[in-house]
């Protein structure tokens, strides 16, 4: 009988999971990006960017819901990881920064990463 009502406690429990809404998109603005393993560029992922003491981040969201943290250098390196172990790649032409860190790929106009009024 105790297995009868574990069954039956377990299936209450894992039954709001199946219909659950998806999560919403992260908040920012949409950019091109080339997830590990994909070849082509599209306006499939993130770029939320924010201040905190001065420096600016900005997290790069795939839509998977995975991420990656970068911090503004304030030089020719445009950006540095702000967590992790892995080094971003950062080449900047024609006022668009391509960015790679891990396996994916992102493109994003620099002024984006440039100071905005009040942030």
């Amino acid at each position: 009988m105790s297995l009868r009502i574990s069954s039956t406690l377990a299936a209450f429990v894992l039954l709001p999971a199946c219909g659950a809404p998806e999560s919403p998109p992260p908040p920012g603005t949409k950019v091109d990006c080339a997830p590990a393993g994909v070849d082509e560029f599209s306006a499939q992922c993130t770029a939320e960017v924010s201040a905190e003491g001065g420096t600016r981040f900005v997290v790069l969201w795939n839509p998977d819901g995975s991420f990656h943290r970068l911090r503004a250098t304030g030089d020719e390196r445009w950006l540095e990881a702000a967590d992790g172990a892995e080094q971003a790649r950062v080449e900047y032409a024609e006022s668009t920064l391509t960015i790679g860190i891990g396996g994916d790929r992102y493109m994003l106009q620099a002024d984006l990463m440039a100071p905005k009024p009040g942030g």
